[in-house]
């Protein structure tokens, strides 16, 4: 595993969580984040860092497998999650096949059998499916941030960590997300 690779500094992105056309390129760099997850790294809210802790440590510090996560030993995360499946790799395709109540109020919507381009949670230019198409490279959780504005929620802050999984094939098959109102 590659801990060195900055994904962020690889591909010009933002986020997922937003459609550009509500922003303008300045407003957006003010709103919105994102960054390789790193050990000891800060977060805003403790969810995710438990979400990150158990990520890093339940594989012995390599990407797990999808497998190895059950929803039944993290309760309070369950609201909070979002599962991707990847539907193709050539070109990479990414569906929505869970997201947690939280999340559906958070965003106000459900996007359960949607593409991320379908969902909107793509940037102009797919540049989320981009910053996707690194993590499966890489196998490295990334840190997304900001500002949900463009949902006509300015008082609505998020972060969330975005994580890579493995299926059976030991190719990256699943991103898991926990996101979290600020």
């Amino acid at each position: 595993m590659d801990n060195s690779k900055d994904i962020a500094g690889s591909v010009t992105f933002l986020t997922s969580l937003v459609s550009a056309s509500a922003l303008s390129d300045a407003q957006l760099e003010q709103s919105l984040g994102v960054e390789t997850v790193r050990q000891g790294g800060s977060y805003r809210h403790s969810l995710n860092a438990a979400f990150f802790d158990w990520w890093s440590t339940i594989n012995a510090g390599d990407c797990p497998f999808r497998r190895q996560f059950d929803i039944v030993d993290h309760p309070t995360w369950a609201p909070h999650i979002f599962l991707i499946g990847v539907e193709s790799r050539h070109p990479w395709m990414y569906r929505f096949r869970l997201i947690g109540e939280e999340v559906k109020i958070l965003l106000g919507r459900n996007d359960v059998g949607l593409t991320l381009a379908e969902s909107n949670w793509d940037l102009e230019d797919d540049l989320a499916s981009k910053a996707y198409d690194e993590m499966m490279v890489h196998r490295q959780p990334l840190r997304f941030h900001g500002s949900l504005s463009v949902y006509q929620k300015h008082y609505a802050e998020f972060e969330s960590i975005d994580a890579p999984f493995l299926g059976e094939d030991g190719a990256v098959d699943y991103v898991i997300g926990l996101i979290c109102r600020l």
